[in-house]
């Protein structure tokens, strides 16, 4: 579904054609966001590899986080064997205490991280992470799989019918659209959960997700 198409359907989930489209991708931008926010979405899951670490850095060159990074899943130093070392994560304001040992940093205020400890040759760091998703416009769609995107009409309607315009009538009508919608939101957790339990080879799930 387009950003139109999510607003048209919207639109007839409150019976509301009055409603302008600009309004209507505030609502809907704001359901994406906040759905994508509640949990880690491995669909959101993608590596960068544009950073290297050098023999002639430390834990004080400052390398920059990608534009839509929302938050890390794995850090790993790669030689050019392809050869993995994978880094733990410590505060950022501990980085100096453990400069002579082999971390990663994440300064969030600043979209910058830090590798302490030492190599003895160019590795590249691959960094995978959670991103965010830009805002939706009117000709775009939502980066998640097509079968779930009417979770966020119904959340549109939710929030429409239980704020933006509530009354005595809406306050009767929003339950069931959140009904509907979490019935959806339940189907993308469950699949979400597959995908994670898929990568530790079918043994557990994951904490959270289910």
């Amino acid at each position: 579904m387009t950003g139109q198409e999510i607003i048209n359907m919207f639109k007839r989930l409150v019976d509301d054609e009055s409603i302008s489209d600009d309004l209507g991708l505030d609502l809907e931008n704001t359901a994406k966001d906040e759905i994508e926010e509640e949990r880690d979405w491995r669909m959101l899951l993608i590596r960068d590899t544009t950073n290297t670490f050098t023999p002639s850095e430390d834990y004080t060159t400052e390398k920059d986080l990608p534009n839509n990074f929302n938050k890390e899943h794995k850090v790993a130093l790669v030689d050019s064997d392809k050869n993995e070392d994978e880094y733990d994560p410590i505060p950022y304001e501990d980085l100096i205490k453990n400069k002579g040992t082999d971390y990663y940093s994440i300064d969030y205020a600043n979209s910058k991280f830090y590798i302490s400890g030492s190599v003895s040759e160019t590795k590249t760091i691959y960094l995978w992470y959670f991103k965010f998703t830009p805002d939706l416009t009117l000709t775009t769609s939502p980066v998640w799989p097509a079968r779930f995107h009417k979770i966020i009409p119904y959340r549109m309607a939710e929030i429409w019918l239980r704020g933006v315009d509530s009354d005595t009538l809406t306050r009767l009508q929003w339950p069931a659209h959140k009904e509907v919608g979490n019935r959806l939101y339940k189907a993308m957790i469950k699949w979400n959960s597959r995908l994670w339990v898929k990568t530790m080879g079918d043994r557990a799930g994951i904490e959270g997700e289910t």
